[in-house]
């Protein structure tokens, strides 16, 4: 008996029956590594969509990865209905890409909570929300409308159904990977926090967020901090923090201008927005002639204030409306009229019908 080439053939046969086990298993698994590679791909899609120079594939793999295992976990739950609870998954992550990609295309930004509950008022300018979608933007649903019916077709591998596994396996399995995904999260998050700790609650910048945790993680975010806010609205302010707030407005209205408090008392007021007019054209010129003459010359015989900035939150122009009124800022997600329409507030209007003006 040749022992030498006995010995030679042993690790042969390890390498084949580990092989075969991957096998077996990709084939277990088939559904869930479909809906991986087709999310991932999605994502990083997105991502070139958005922003190409500013979202970097290589950055952007490890987060959608991270964000995709506690849903691969959970569908290691289910045994026959696994497939359907993936196809579930993906149409919802489709959608969003598809309306965060068609938001970010007018308002360069990514829609929220807040953006999606006010969506109801955009049936008025249906034919507005259209023209925003092109052709392309329907490669997030490509895959729905074919691969879709294959999957729930395909006849499950004889011998390798994940019903094979027990469900204490699959129990084990979705600890693991869960909590994998979990720490994964939470890693990005934590180093978040500590570079900028103010931005994962007030959210104020939602490209970065996206660009560090992902589209999926900075979704789910977005749905704790606006559940949080929802509970802590329901809490009575406690009485320390009025007077502190009644203190601060008691002192800033001592301090009103000598020079233009009353001084305009009796006149007609005339308020005219513009939407997205820019500070810089005002008596500018551009080949000796004005860029907008009768605004210069309306300055002229007016109280000029430029010191405005850009700070409208998802409201956009009712939030631009809402700053001049009440000298507040927006809501930090969505509408303030919207989220707060039965909040009374010393608005300019109200303080004008109170000296007896009308409209």
């Amino acid at each position: 008996m040749d022992t030498k080439n006995t010995l030679q053939h042993v690790p042969n046969c390890e390498v084949n029956t580990v092989l075969d086990k991957i096998r077996i298993m990709c084939l277990q698994n088939w559904e869930t590594l479909l809906f991986l590679i087709i999310i991932v791909i999605k994502v990083l899609y997105y991502g070139k969509e958005i922003a190409p120079d500013y979202f970097v594939l290589k950055d952007l793999e490890p987060p959608v990865i991270a964000s995709l295992l506690p849903f691969i976990a959970i569908a290691f739950l289910f045994r026959k209905k696994r497939r359907y609870y993936l196809v579930f998954i993906n149409i919802v992550v489709s959608l969003i890409l598809f309306a965060d990609t068609v938001y970010y295309r007018y308002f360069k930004d990514i829609i929220s909570i807040g953006g999606v509950r006010d969506s109801f008022l955009l049936k008025i300018v249906a034919s507005s929300v259209g023209a925003l979608i092109v052709p392309r933007d329907f490669i997030y649903l490509m895959d729905i409308l074919i691969l879709t019916p294959l999957v729930c077709k395909i006849k499950i591998i004889k011998n390798s159904s994940p019903t094979n596994y027990t469900l204490h396996s699959r129990v084990i399995i979705f600890i693991l990977m869960f909590s994998l995904g979990v720490a994964w999260d939470g890693k990005y998050i934590y180093q978040l926090s500590k570079e900028q700790p103010l931005l994962i609650t007030t959210m104020s910048n939602k490209i970065y967020l996206t660009k560090i945790l992902g589209n999926i993680n900075f979704h789910a975010l977005d749905v704790f901090n606006f559940a949080s806010n929802k509970v802590s609205s329901m809490q009575k302010m406690p009485e320390n923090m009025k007077q502190d707030i009644q203190a601060f407005f008691n002192k800033k209205n001592q301090n009103k201008s000598k020079n233009l408090y009353g001084s305009e008392a009796g006149k007609n007021l005339i308020v005219i927005q513009v939407e997205a007019l820019q500070q810089f054209v005002i008596n500018s010129k551009i080949n000796g002639q004005e860029i907008t003459p009768n605004l210069n010359r309306w300055i002229g015989k007016s109280l000029y204030f430029d010191n405005y900035f850009y700070q409208v939150s998802e409201g956009n122009t009712s939030d631009a409306e809402f700053m001049s009124n009440n000298s507040l800022y927006p809501a930090a997600s969505g509408a303030a009229y919207y989220r707060y329409p039965t909040d009374t507030l010393d608005s300019l209007p109200q303080e004008l019908k109170n000296k007896g003006y009308y409209t």
